[in-house]
């Protein structure tokens, strides 16, 4: 492990002082034997710590005179530290800084690079000793520190030190140099060196909103009892992307059909298709169908597209017989309807009779009918209608049957009416005006209309529109999408996940289930779901990828 380090700290400066243009002082950067084990050693583990440090000296070469010690060292991980003591003398002068990787003395922010691979955090950044001259008696310690943005938690990294020559020599002959130093300097050349600081640690949460701090501490001589601290905090450690919300889907220009639906369980004399209103409870039972029509005809921004009319049998006599009578019924009932409301012949057609077994199995499924089960298996196992019936009726010598013929049969016996309209385009006061009044009379295309033309600079609005849209019309996937666009921008998670479930896996939809699985912390699903955005052209998706790649994963 320990040559490892040595072999990649090594490289690493190398590459530093091929930047700056020099020589690499080998005499000075190596101890004894270490060239020996550079190719020896294993890889490194993403659990390990490691700091390996560079030097580069901007201005003269170093002399014999001075000298400079290397160590590579694990610092504790992770360790909670005491509150600093704010600074009082001998501080960090002005140019005492952090500079960027390419030598720039710009922002703070940018003089540092830190990368989550492989569940540690990659520390990357040079150190910058200033050009304070130090006494011949002091030393400093400058300990690079992670701590959190509460400071609960805090991760030490290996300090470097710089001595003045006294100091230096006697800690050196009482064997007192700091064993846990990355870099020790002394001597005149620990002025204007730029330290390239490499460390790993283990990646926890708590290093989302983490600073980098650089603590100085200053001690003088054993005697003399000077001592002073303080610290130097720098913007927020690890990158925090840039992520991007999908652009709103675009709604088409789109009038979709409305349908109203209608169930009239009407009563005809036995073998007889001619309808009596005054028959049974047929008046109410007209009633119903005379509504629907009434309010589409009656609103004119409807136009009708079509109605329909399907008749349905109870199954208690043969098969052919049935689906004829139904049929006749049901044309009954479109004379009524021609009759009455003066609509055109072309937009109402009458489908074959049917026996109503679909709403007979419900039934069954819904009560604690004998032989429930039996009777069940015959209906779906059984194809010939009128053979599925002759089993029924043997089972418990025609008891269950007989039941089913009393209770369940009467209202197998039905009209079921289907009128398809289209609203036309209303007037954008108009429809300003049923966004609150009757949503339910706006198509999704005008609740964007109304949105963008009267609430583009009042996002709540703008919101509760286009969420009351995804509310009207619960199938559009356009309008759900887009809800869940505006759930997500105000942070409620919860909202946007009921609005992304009622739509399809369409391709617009790809960049907010990203979104949200970034928000929830299901990072893998979130690049996942970028990536298939991106490939799709999605170029929100492009963007929070690069985003993603500056944090490290």
């Amino acid at each position: 492990m320990k040559g490892t380090k040595t072999f990649i700290g090594a490289a690493l400066l190398l590459a530093v002082f091929q930047v700056h243009g020099q020589k690499p002082p080998y005499d000075y950067l190596f101890r004894p034997g270490m060239a020996d084990t550079l190719a020896s050693r294993g890889t490194l583990a993403s659990a390990d710590t490691l700091n390996v440090r560079n030097i580069v000296t901007p201005s003269d070469t170093l002399s014999a005179a001075d000298t400079l010690i290397m160590r590579n060292a694990l610092p504790s991980s992770d360790s909670l530290m005491a509150q600093h003591t704010p600074a009082t003398t001998d501080t960090l002068a002005s140019t005492d800084t952090l500079v960027s990787p390419n030598g720039a003395t710009d922002s703070l922010a940018q003089a540092f690079y830190f990368k989550i691979k492989d569940g540690s955090v990659q520390v990357d950044f040079f150190l910058h000793t200033g050009e304070k001259k130090m006494r011949q008696q002091h030393k400093r310690a400058l300990t690079p520190l992670i701590i959190s943005h509460d400071t609960l938690h805090m991760t030490e990294l290996a300090p470097v030190y710089t001595y003045g020559r006294t100091r230096y020599l006697k800690d050196e002959r009482e064997n007192m140099l700091p064993a846990d130093a990355d870099t020790i300097l002394y001597g005149k050349k620990a002025r204007e060196v730029e330290i390239h600081f490499i460390a790993q640690v283990p990646y926890e949460t708590w290093m989302d909103t983490a600073s980098l701090e650089i603590r100085q501490e200053v001690s003088g001589c054993a005697s003399c009892a000077i001592s002073s601290s303080d610290s130097t905090r720098m913007p927020q450690l690890l990158y925090r992307p840039d992520i991007w919300l999908p652009e709103e889907v675009e709604c088409p220009v789109e009038y979709v059909p409305r349908d109203g639906y209608c169930d009239a369980f009407l009563n005809f004399e036995l073998d007889r298709a001619v309808l009596k209103t005054g028959l049974g409870s047929n008046e109410k039972e007209l009633a119903k169908i005379d509504s629907v029509l009434l309010y589409v005809k009656g609103n004119p921004a409807y136009t009708i597209l079509s109605m329909e009319i399907r008749g349905f049998a109870s199954p208690e006599a043969p098969y052919a017989y049935n689906i004829r009578l139904a049929e006749r019924r049901a044309m009954a009932l479109k004379q009524y309807i021609l009759r009455n409301h003066h609509v055109e012949d072309s937009l109402l057609e009458v489908f074959p009779g049917e026996e109503n077994w679909e709403d007979l199995i419900s039934m069954i499924r819904q009560t604690d009918l004998p032989y429930k089960t039996e009777i069940l298996d015959i209906i779906a196992q059984e194809t010939d209608p009128d053979l599925r019936e002759r089993k029924i009726k043997k089972i418990d010598e025609g008891r269950p049957y007989h039941l089913m013929y009393r209770v369940f049969y009467p209202s197998l016996r039905k009209n079921a009416f289907h009128i398809s309209y289209i609203s036309k385009e209303r007037s954008l006061e108009e429809a300003k005006e049923l966004v609150s009044t009757a949503p339910s009379e706006l198509n999704v295309y005008e609740f964007y209309r109304v949105a963008k033309h009267f609430y583009s600079q009042d996002s709540l609005t703008y919101s509760q529109i286009i969420q009351r849209a995804a509310d009207t019309y619960p199938t559009h996937s356009i309008a759900n999408t887009n809800a869940a666009r505006e759930a997500l921008r105000e942070g409620d998670l919860e909202k946007a996940r009921e609005y992304l479930l009622r739509t399809r896996y369409e391709d617009f939809t790809l960049g907010h289930r990203a979104y949200m699985a970034w928000k929830e912390g299901r990072t893998a699903d979130a690049l996942f779901l970028w990536r298939q955005a991106a490939e799709k052209g999605d170029t929100s998706a492009l963007h929070n990828l690069a985003e993603i790649e500056k944090r490290g994963y």
